[in-house]
């Protein structure tokens, strides 16, 4: 028997196979869309929980409240993390996290340029980072142990075995020596915290002048708690512990208000604003789980439409399997059994495609999704239940309702079209609801993106070069070269440097400094930027008051103000004015316009740029002349490559490194785009065939029509409006859909656009002409048939 459904399945797939390949294309498309959004979410959601005791784990952070402005930050001071050790039972392991920056790594003469991160002893007791060789319990017992990632090992060692091999950390002269005791396997891709060296904190070069200065934030805490403990009730006895630790800030203006808080591990993720970085948005990953959901929907829509329409035609068959002996449940099965291999062809032709889609999605959204995740179990139970899911519903509903017809109206072969009517009318309105939706979606996203790249930004992003000056070569000495190499270039014309760059280079490094004053007894939080001579000019900064800073103009230390700061300190005179009158330090010698050193998208801070002779220069700026731009870039590269010693030129343009800025934003729009862009796809493409199957139902109709002397045009339009006006109610429900999702996802912009109509209607004129053309080609060929033969038609 099972045998002899098989073979008729597959009579009835191909005697339909136009039908059949609607369906199974639509499958497939969905499935391989719909599983590579799916897997991304998935990818996303399960960052850290790799760790054994993820649960426990937890960050601490400072979040404080200044005059309506609440500020987090994970930078905390180094003694913090004894301190909490001592006071807080609850804690069982604490350690701090300092990732800093890229050092000079050197083995048996060899160097190399590695991310290097100071930690502590517990480090890899809180972590679940398993070691190839060496034991987590020891390996970074001594303060000169380190433990090093396996490709590490490999780019220095090749295949000989590195443990207990001696391995030099830092500048030339000036280098830490220390012992192998570890190799640990390389950091997982969904790992918030990442690591190619591990070093004790207590060996960093700065440590001594820091360990025990409360106001020098250098590190990330990382504590876990015991089993029975809860991060609230931590939380409270940290009130005590702010107020005894902090109490400067905790005692300012009845306004303000400091805290110190609880991140739980699993939202680090999303959270990387705390830690300096811009996080992943949450709302994006939830999107992407919507997004797919959607796709599944309209290609099930299709199913179930074309499934019904086609199982119509075909009542007299029924009819007659019933007349010879066929069960309700044997109908059902057959008829099931159809829909469940087109479903399987289809999910097998996804999951091919996934296969090849995986390396051009990577590299098309800048995203890191491994094929290998596609193993883990919890992914195959969701992609099975959702298979599961969708031939259920999408093959067994159809089934069930026409394995359940009498068999005096099967045998008749009129059936009312009524309910199934109503059934396909709502599933039509449903498909092209959500592909209005997505399009309004991608069209206001794409608005704010082009909104946040036109916005002024305050400085001159144009005809400069920004160069990463690494850690092999002392900063301030190269930026002198440079100034002495190119000081009469008519090609270059002004050079500074600064510890921080604008947007995100070549290097990827994006860093943020905040300090916290008290000015007459206001607290104020400000993001801080040490430069060097002529940095103004070089990036366009308007000075308001005051005059651009050159090396031999003013003292060491000196400091300009950004004009909201002015505002805010509520005084009109604050030249030569100090940030600091109890010491006397920081004098204001400059107010400037306020310019964007973080995204847009972000909530800006005032900024405080200080003139300092000691602070490390980490990017040099060139402003060069329009005429000969690829020109000088090649003159720079050349010149850095015979004087720095061997380090990688990573210059870009800082347009370039603007760009990036909106890699979130970027991101959503073309998700929503190609979402957008398969929707509609499959809605027309169900629209096409349910036209089709319609269009078949009222031949004779039509050949009556034309037989009364109806026009072709007439017939056309008659077609249709048919379909038309349930697009319409589909656009009608959309538009404040679409609204209400893209109002309140902009309220997370600082800056961001007014929503227009314009988007509405464009998106009613396109998707109206699609549907027109998609229906035009059945309505013509059926307005254009011999009617003698439409008449015939039974």
């Amino acid at each position: 028997m099972f045998r002899n459904f098989i073979k008729i399945t597959f009579r009835n797939l191909w005697r339909n196979k136009g039908y059949s390949a609607i369906n199974i294309s639509g499958m497939t498309v969905a499935f391989c869309i719909s599983s590579l959004l799916l897997f991304t979410a998935y990818f996303q959601l399960t960052f850290d929980d790799f760790h054994q005791n993820s649960k426990q784990i937890y960050q601490a952070y400072f979040e404080s409240n200044e005059n309506g402005m609440v500020n987090r930050s994970g930078e905390t001071p180094i003694p913090m993390v004894a301190a909490m050790k001592a006071e807080l039972g609850e804690i069982s392991q604490i350690t701090g996290v300092n990732s800093g920056r890229k050092s000079v790594v050197t083995v048996n003469n060899k160097s190399l340029e590695i991310l290097v991160t100071y930690t502590e002893s517990d480090f890899l007791k809180i972590f679940t980072f398993p070691l190839i060789q060496g034991s987590s319990n020891v390996a970074l017992n001594d303060l000169h142990d380190i433990v090093i990632s396996k490709s590490t090992a490999e780019a220095l060692f090749g295949n000989a075995n590195p443990m207990g091999k001696p391995m030099s950390v830092g500048k030339l002269g000036s280098e830490i020596t220390y012992v192998i005791t570890g190799v640990a396997e390389d950091c997982p891709a969904n790992s918030s915290i990442k690591f190619d060296i591990l070093c004790r904190i207590e060996s960093k070069p700065d440590y001594f002048q820091t360990k025990a200065d409360w106001h020098a934030n250098a590190s990330n805490i990382y504590v876990r708690l015991n089993d029975q403990s809860k991060a609230s009730d931590v939380e409270k006895k940290l009130e005590h512990f702010s107020k005894k630790y902090f109490p400067i800030k905790k005692s300012t203006a009845k306004s303000s208000t400091f805290d110190i808080k609880l991140q739980p591990l699993s939202k680090i993720h999303f959270g990387n604003a705390i830690s300096g970085g811009k996080g992943v948005p949450v709302a994006l990953v939830y999107a992407l789980m919507v997004l797919a959901i959607l796709i599944i929907l309209i290609a099930c829509f299709n199913f179930i439409n074309l499934n019904i329409a086609k199982h119509l035609n075909s009542t007299r068959e029924m009819g007659v399997r019933k007349t010879l002996g066929a069960s309700k449940y044997l109908l059902f099965m057959q008829l099931w059994g159809e829909s469940f291999i087109v479903c399987f062809i289809g999910f097998g032709l996804g999951i091919f495609l996934l296969v090849n889609l995986v390396p051009i999605f990577n590299a098309q959204f800048n995203a890191k999704v491994e094929l290998q995740y596609m193993l883990q179990p919890n992914f195959i139970a969701l992609m099975s239940a959702i298979f599961l899911i969708v031939t259920f519903i999408a093959g067994g509903y159809p089934a069930y309702k026409m394995s359940r017809l009498s068999l005096i109206t099967a045998l008749k072969g009129k059936i009312s079209n009524e309910k199934s009517g109503i059934l396909r009318k709502s599933l039509i309105v449903s498909q092209f609801t959500i592909s209005s939706l997505l399009i309004c979606v991608a069209l206001i996203a794409n608005q704010q993106l082009d909104y946040l790249k036109e916005k002024p930004l305050g400085f001159e992003k144009e005809q400069v070069i920004s160069i990463p000056v690494g850690s092999q070569i002392e900063g301030r000495t190269m930026l002198e070269k440079i100034r002495n190499q190119f000081s009469n270039d008519a090609s270059i014309l002004s050079i500074s440097g600064s510890d921080l760059n604008l947007g995100k280079g070549k290097d990827r490094v994006t860093s943020r400094t905040t300090v916290g004053f008290n000015f007459k007894e206001n607290d104020f939080s400000v993001d801080w930027i040490n430069i060097d001579g002529d940095f103004m000019t070089t990036m366009g900064i308007k000075l308001l008051e005051g005059q651009a800073q050159k090396n031999e103009n003013y003292a060491a230390n000196s400091v300009w103000i950004s004009e909201s700061l002015k505002k805010g300190m509520g005084t009109k005179q604050v030249l030569n004015a100090f940030l600091d009158p109890k010491t006397n330090t920081n004098q204001i010698v400059g107010v400037f316009k306020d310019f964007n050193l973080y995204a847009p998208s972000q909530a800006p801070r005032p900024i405080v740029m200080q003139f300092s002779k000691q602070a490390d220069i980490n990017y040099i700026f060139l402003r060069i002349n329009t005429e000969s731009v690829s020109s000088t870039m090649q003159k720079v590269k050349s010149f850095w490559k015979n004087n720095a010693q061997g380090t990688e030129f990573m210059g870009s343009f800082l347009n370039e490194n603007v760009e990036s800025w909106y890699q979130d934003e970027n991101t959503i729009t073309q998700v929503f785009s190609l979402a957008s862009g398969i929707a509609i796809f499959l809605s027309c493409m169900g629209l096409f065939a349910v036209s089709m199957l319609v269009i078949e139902q009222r031949t004779k109709e039509i050949g009556v029509r034309k037989v009364m002397g109806a026009s072709v045009q007439s017939i056309v339009w008659m077609l249709s409006k048919y379909f038309l006006k349930f697009i319409l109610i589909a656009f009608c429900i959309a538009l404040p859909l679409g609204w209400f999702a893209m109002n309140s996802w902009l309220q997370s912009y600082a800056y961001r656009i007014e929503i227009s109509i314009l988007p509405f209607i464009m998106v009613m004129f396109g998707i109206t002409t699609l549907a027109i053309i998609t229906i035009s080609f059945q309505a013509i060929k059926a307005a254009l048939a011999n009617p003698v033969k439409s008449l015939r038609t039974e």
